[in-house]
C-alpha cells in the first residue's frame, strides 16, 4: 500500500514518530477548524483519479495496518481525511469521516468529535448510497464510537446489519470483523444472554471459517 501510494504522490513520514502524528493531526484540525457540518457536507467533489486511487488505496489499508502496524493507523486516517478536506468529497469519504472518529475516540479521547465525524459519516453514506462500504463505516462507528457515548445495546442490530451486508456485496472481511463486533457488544450491553451469545458465535466462527477467513 504505501508503495502504490508513493507512486500516486502520496508519502508518509520516514518516522512515524509522535512528534510527526501530532504534526498530523494539527494539519487536519486546523483543516476542519470553523467549519459547520453544513459546510463540510457541501465541499465539492473529489475528480483528480490519482486522489480517488490513493483513497481506494488508503480504506483498504485502515484495517490492516490496525493489525499488523498499528502506529500507522492514524497516519493512514489522517491522511485519508487531508485528502477529503483539500480535494473534495468522494464515495470514501464516509470512510475517511468513519475512520477520523474512531482515531478521535480512541487515540485523541476526543469523544464529541469522533461522534460528530461518526454521525457526518452516516450521513455521507446515504448520499453517495453506497451500500458496498456500510460494513467499514458500521464497523468504526457502531463498532467503537458509538459506544463511547450511546447505549451499547443499541448498536447490536446494527452490527447485524453490517454483516449482513457484507456477505452480500462480497465484503467477506468486514462481514466477520462486524459479527465479531456484534458479539463483543452484545456481550457487554448485557441485554442478551450468555448462552444465546455463545450459540451466535460459534456460528460466526463456523461461517467465517468456511469462508476461509480465521
Amino acid at each position: 500500500g504505501l508503495v502504490i501510494l508513493a507512486s500516486l504522490g502520496e508519502r508518509f513520514p520516514k518516522k512515524l514518530t509522535k512528534a510527526n502524528l501530532s504534526a498530523q493531526a494539527k494539519t487536519v484540525r486546523r483543516l476542519v477548524s470553523g467549519k459547520s457540518n453544513e459546510q463540510l457536507l457541501r465541499m465539492r467533489d473529489m475528480v483528480d483519479p490519482a486522489k480517488l486511487a490513493s483513497m481506494r488505496v488508503l480504506g483498504l489499508m485502515f484495517l490492516n495496518t490496525l493489525l499488523v502496524r498499528p502506529v500507522l493507523m492514524p497516519f493512514v486516517s489522517y491522511k485519508m481525511m487531508k485528502l477529503t478536506l483539500v480535494h473534495g468529497l468522494s464515495i470514501l469519504s464516509p470512510t475517511a469521516f468513519a475512520c477520523y472518529g474512531l482515531v478521535c475516540g480512541t487515540g485523541l479521547r476526543d469523544v464529541e468529535m469522533a461522534v460528530r465525524f461518526g454521525e457526518l459519516a452516516l450521513v455521507l453514506l446515504d448520499r453517495f448510497e453506497t451500500r458496498e462500504y456500510l460494513p467499514r463505516v458500521y464497523a468504526a462507528w457502531y463498532g467503537t464510537v458509538y459506544t463511547l457515548k450511546y447505549n451499547v445495546a443499541k448498536s447490536l442490530d446494527c452490527l447485524l446489519r453490517a454483516h449482513r451486508v457484507g456477505l452480500l456485496t462480497g465484503d467477506i472481511e468486514f462481514a466477520a470483523l462486524n459479527a465479531n463486533l456484534f458479539c463483543f457488544n452484545a456481550y457487554g450491553s448485557g441485554s442478551i444472554r450468555l448462552d444465546v451469545i455463545e450459540r451466535q458465535w460459534t456460528g460466526f466462527r463456523e461461517l467465517a471459517a468456511s469462508l476461509r477467513q480465521s
